[in-house]
């Protein structure tokens, strides 16, 4: 099990420039790894037409969306505080005025 977080945005997100400690991440295609001790957290990017009132009523023009997970559900603490330093960077990095768990 996981925990999985999107974070939704009107402009496409640049990773390389908002992911903290950049250059520890792995690139697979669309999707970013990083890996702690015992857990790992991943970014997947996406462009789509979000399916959710509490999207669009928010950002109308939300179309960008960067899912994001920790896994195992059972991290240590450090993972957690991880993730959510991506989230928040996320949300800096390309003015996201929303972010929701799903």
């Amino acid at each position: 099990m996981s925990i999985d977080l999107e974070v939704w945005s009107e402009e496409p997100f640049n990773l390389s420039q908002c992911l903290h400690e950049s250059d520890k991440w792995e690139r697979f295609g669309n999707e970013w790894s990083y890996e702690g001790d015992g857990w790992q957290v991943l970014v997947n990017l996406d462009e789509i037409e979000p399916s959710l009132s509490s999207v669009t009523e928010i950002i109308g023009a939300a179309k960008f969306v960067a899912y994001t997970t920790l896994e195992p559900i059972g991290a240590n603490t450090e993972g957690y505080a991880f993730l959510e330093k991506v989230v928040r960077e996320l949300a800096r990095g390309s003015m996201v005025r929303i972010v929701y768990e799903t």
